[in-house]
C-alpha cells in the first residue's frame, strides 16, 4: 500500500507558485503552511492547507492479493483574505490534476464567522497500485 497522503503532500509541497500565494515558508516562525495533518501547528497561520487521508480500501484483487487501492484525501485550504481563496483553490487543483492520476472535487466555500476564516475542501481521488512487498 503507498501513502496516498504523504504522496498528495509531497506533491504540493514542491510547487513553488503555490508556496508563493500562501506567503512562503518562514522556519523561524514555523510557517510552513502546508501541513500533512487536519490540524496546523500554529493556530494564527493564515493562508495554510492542511490535509489527511479519509478512505484507503483494497480494489482490483489477482490472485487472492489486493492490486490497486482506491484512496481519498482531504486538502482543507485555509484563509483569512478571499481574494487568494480562489487562486489558490486553483492551483492545488492544477498541481494534482497534472502531476497525479486523480480526480479533484471542489466543495463550497465557507466562511466561518467566529474565526473569520474561509475554509475550502477539496476531495482527491486516487487510484494506486499497491507496492508489492
Amino acid at each position: 500500500m503507498q501513502d496516498a497522503e504523504a504522496l498528495v503532500y509531497q506533491t504540493l509541497n514542491l510547487d513553488e507558485t503555490l508556496i508563493t500565494l500562501l506567503g512562503g515558508k518562514d522556519v523561524g516562525k514555523g510557517f510552513f503552511r502546508i501541513y500533512n495533518s487536519p490540524v496546523a501547528p500554529n493556530a494564527d497561520e493564515y493562508p495554510r492547507i492542511t490535509l489527511f487521508e479519509i478512505v484507503n480500501t483494497d480494489e482490483a484483487a489477482a490472485d487472492d492479493e489486493s492490486t490497486m487501492s482506491d484512496v481519498n484525501v482531504r486538502v482543507d485550504i485555509w484563509t483569512k483574505d478571499e481574494t487568494i481563496l480562489f487562486d489558490v483553490t486553483n492551483r492545488v487543483k492544477k498541481i494534482l490534476k497534472t502531476n497525479l492520476l486523480c480526480t479533484v472535487k471542489l466543495g463550497a466555500k465557507i466562511y466561518e464567522q467566529d474565526t473569520e476564516v474561509y475554509h475550502k475542501v477539496v476531495e482527491v481521488y486516487l487510484l494506486l497500485e499497491q507496492e508489492s512487498e
